[in-house]
């Protein structure tokens, strides 16, 4: 059943008719009853942020600064948006000393409850923004679509990443990446190969791991294995746990997935196989990949030897 806040979301942001004009504004209703120069202060910031993207390192310290300003004035449309981006850069993440896979249970939950989260500070902006009349701050479909992938709702994610790219509210290569992503979802392979391809030649630096990461499960999914190992074994990222920051994206079975990948690409086959174990606990998994992983398990088990050889 889709949540509340989903469903207000996609009716607002895909352009559905409201049922009656909303209430002008006020000074009042869109401080939240805080002084009003303090609020609008705190918006022009919002606004400024939002065009200019966050400075990197900054964001955990960000967060904490702008859950207190909304609490203060809960009412600002690019505030709320500004804290949605601010919950995608500070993902729940494992403890590095604790095991990945006992950890999932947990991990899963906090991923949920702040993909929700997401949503729900969206719906609150695209609501204010409706009642004062004013177009819906950017990038909110694309960060709308970002938390809908995560929770694996490919039929509220759906249309509004088309409505982000009909918008252009964010780079070309990101809409691609996600769209290659939902195209895959919905066993569209020769789409989300081209969108996958091209979001990972036009990336930029920062933006690669990820889209390559991409690309390599898609052409996984299509068949090609050897070329997806040779992608990750191109990547050698230090630390693949975050996989270039996609982990913030992808429902945890994907993560899976891709991090089982990444560790037969790297030569390490017993932790391969233990994720490759892992993903077939998860729900969701579809049985043309429950095959294929089943036919990994048997290829990776470890050789039984013989005493006294």
């Amino acid at each position: 059943m889709p949540l509340p806040a989903a469903a207000l979301l996609l009716s607002l942001l895909v352009g559905a008719p409201t049922e009656s004009a909303p209430p002008a504004p006020n000074v009042w209703s869109a401080s939240g009853a805080r002084p009003w120069t303090t609020c609008q202060e705190y918006e022009g910031e919002a606004i400024r942020r939002l065009r200019a993207g966050l400075p990197r390192g900054e964001e955990r310290k960000l967060h904490a600064v702008w859950r207190a300003r909304l609490s203060a004035c809960p009412n600002l449309p690019d505030a709320l948006v500004l804290m949605a981006l601010l919950e995608v850069a500070n993902p729940p993440r494992a403890d590095p000393a604790e095991d990945f896979i006992a950890s999932l249970a947990a991990l899963d939950v906090a991923y949920r409850e702040q993909r929700e989260e997401i949503l729900r500070l969206l719906a609150a902006a695209e609501l204010e923004a409706d009642r004062r009349g004013e177009s819906p701050p950017s990038p909110s479909r694309y960060l709308a679509a970002y938390a809908a992938t995560g929770l694996d709702d490919r039929e509220l994610a759906r249309p509004l990443i088309d409505a982000a790219r009909e918008a252009a509210e964010v780079e070309s290569w990101r809409i691609d990446r996600l769209s290659a992503l939902l195209a895959l979802g919905e066993g569209d392979l020769q789409t989300a190969l081209r969108l996958a391809l091209r979001a990972q030649i036009h990336a930029t630096t920062a933006g690669k791991p990820a889209s390559t990461y991409v690309l390599a499960l898609v052409l996984d999914r299509a068949g090609s294995i050897t070329a997806a190992r040779g992608l990750l074994e191109q990547l050698k990222l230090r630390d693949a746990r975050t996989l270039g920051g996609l982990d913030t994206l992808l429902p945890v079975r994907e993560r899976l997935y891709l991090l089982a990948l990444d560790q037969e690409a790297r030569g390490h086959n017993a932790g391969a196989y233990a994720l490759w174990q892992a993903y077939l606990e998860r729900d969701g998994v579809e049985a043309p990949e429950r095959e294929q992983v089943r036919r990994r398990l048997v290829e990776l088990r470890p050789a039984v030897g013989l005493a006294g050889e």
